[in-house]
């Protein structure tokens, strides 16, 4: 486990540590905002999905905000977590467009919303790594 960051230069441990705060800072901000909505009345159908939506939300941001940073990881476990988060996001896609069923019913979110949400993180995630290694590729093929 500790090997993962023999691959990162001493800058690269400093972004990735300062992404973890901002990662931190963010699920705090999500909890406490969670906290109003339920105190004003609002009730997650799924309390379950609800639960890894505040933790998915900013682990998005942060994935995000680590491509854009170019400090994500390796290209061989980058490849392997595009193609993972891309057969996620493409079966929650298709099983939400399949479905047909609405987001909000009488001003509260349906199960079938909480799903789209998750489903919006992955499709970010991976849209995010693709648009990095197309960045590499095409700083790779510049410094050649």
């Amino acid at each position: 486990m500790f090997n993962l960051c023999k691959e990162y230069d001493e800058r690269q441990q400093i972004i990735r540590g300062s992404i973890c705060k901002h990662i931190m800072v963010i699920m705090g901000i999500c909890v406490f905002i969670n906290g109003i909505i339920e105190d004003a009345g609002f009730a997650w159908p799924d309390k379950f999905i609800a639960g890894i939506i505040l933790i998915m939300v900013p682990i998005t941001i942060g994935t995000v905000e680590m491509n854009i940073r170019g400090v994500y990881l390796s290209k061989d476990r980058q490849v392997f977590f595009v193609v993972v988060f891309g057969l996620v996001a493409l079966t929650n896609v298709v099983l939400l467009i399949s479905h047909n069923e609405p987001l909000f019913t009488a001003g509260a979110i349906t199960d079938y919303g909480e799903h789209a949400v998750l489903a919006v993180c992955f499709l970010t995630i991976f849209i995010a790594a693709i648009i990095r290694l197309i960045y590499d590729k095409r700083m790779e093929r510049a410094e050649e």
